[in-house]
């Protein structure tokens, strides 16, 4: 029948999406999506129980791997009691096993059994000298074994490159004498061999030429920011004082 059914009815509506930026933004109801930082989700809490939502969708969601903090107690309550949640992660588990429980348990309460029991199967967690040592890795074939049978769809790149859009480089020239002249100082210090390559004098030369760059990149950012049509983009920089001069501009 397509799209509608064979009635030939019209589609229904899509949902209203809410973009929350600020602790000011209301949650008013009737809105289908709620896009919501971690941290505002934590203020708001509340409220987004009240609304009830049937689905919810976590990114990052290694962001809550540690039952005790703030964020978990506030944020796995009213993750556990939607229909149907998907978490999202590239790394799940950053550093040990241990930190892939919580995330289990929301979404297969019962998979693992306790924690406790969990973490001497697969953290090699025992008694140690300053308390409970759930730091380690057992039976890790065993436990990937479980995650991709029962709980994880992995993609890896290689895989999704094709239903991406190509990257595209650009590099963009500015005026900015200074940098040029600290330009200078990083080739004359690259001239003087190998062994130059990583000194600090090489590392303060390229800081210079950053920090030269910094008031013409940050004009180039505003006149985006200015055009019709863009509304946020992804500023990024290597040294401190780069990122610092930004802050100030």
């Amino acid at each position: 029948g397509g799209l509608g059914g064979g009635g030939g009815g019209a589609l229904p509506p899509l949902p209203r999406v809410q973009l929350v930026e600020s602790g000011k933004d209301s949650l008013s109801g009737g809105c289908g999506v709620v896009v919501i930082s971690y941290d505002l989700a934590v203020r708001r809490a509340a409220e987004l129980r009240a609304a009830g939502f049937g689905v919810a969708i976590a990114d990052e969601s290694h962001a809550l791997k540690e039952p005790e903090s703030q964020r978990s107690k506030a944020l796995l309550p009213l993750l556990g009691g939607v229909r149907r949640l998907v978490l999202v992660s590239g790394t799940p588990s950053p550093s040990r096993p241990a930190e892939i429980f919580t995330q289990a348990k929301l979404l297969r309460p019962g998979i693992f059994g306790r924690r406790q029991d969990f973490e001497r199967r697969y953290a090699a967690a025992h008694q140690g000298r300053f308390g409970w040592d759930a730091k380690g890795a057992s039976h890790v074939k065993e436990l990937h074994a479980v995650l991709m049978h029962a709980l994880m769809v992995r993609r890896t790149k290689a895989e999704v490159q094709s239903q991406l859009p190509p990257k595209v480089r650009e590099v963009l020239l500015i005026d900015a004498p200074e940098a040029a002249r600290a330009w200078a100082r990083v080739e004359a210090e690259r001239a003087a061999g190998p062994a130059k390559e990583h000194s600090a004098e090489m590392t303060l030369a390229y800081m210079e030429t950053g920090r030269a760059k910094a008031a013409a990149v940050a004009d180039h950012v505003a006149r985006l920011l200015a055009a019709p049509g863009r509304r946020k983009l992804l500023l990024f920089g290597h040294h401190k004082a780069v990122l610092d001069l930004w802050g100030e501009l």
